[in-house]
């Protein structure tokens, strides 16, 4: 047996056993994402999939030149990335998300639309990269 085969059956095989030890979720899905990630796995997923949504309504809002909206979901996006990387921020996309969010926040408070769209589009790309 391979290496890689030999990683994922103990992946597995952990997973199984720490799905005993984990609070059972009523959603047969989150039982699923906490055997394999744990509960704190799950909360960083779902606090990016929020970010994500934010920083989309940032660029919406930036595109039809909202300014205040899209500091509004941007500051908003940054907490929840924030957030969902306090335990674990090793992820490269994270941090350049928050890099980008910060820069428009700070482009934005200028009313530098454009440059703070140009950010939060980076942001969502970086975002996007990071949860897949």
């Amino acid at each position: 047996m391979s290496k890689s085969k030999y990683k994922f059956l103990i992946l597995i095989f952990t997973a199984l056993m720490a799905q005993v030890q984990i609070a059972q979720s009523e959603e047969p899905l989150f039982n699923a994402i906490d055997a394999l990630v744990g509960v704190h796995g799950r909360d960083a997923i779902l606090h990016t999939e929020r970010a994500i949504n934010h920083v989309k309504l940032a660029v919406k809002a930036g595109e039809a030149g909202r300014n205040n909206s899209l500091l509004v979901h941007s500051r908003a996006a940054l907490a929840d990335i924030k957030t969902a990387n306090r335990d674990n921020d090793d992820n490269p996309h994270a941090k350049e998300a928050i890099s980008h969010l910060t820069k428009a926040i700070v482009e934005g408070r200028k009313s530098h639309n454009s440059k703070a769209l140009a950010h939060a589009r980076e942001a969502l790309s970086h975002l996007e990269s990071a949860i897949h």
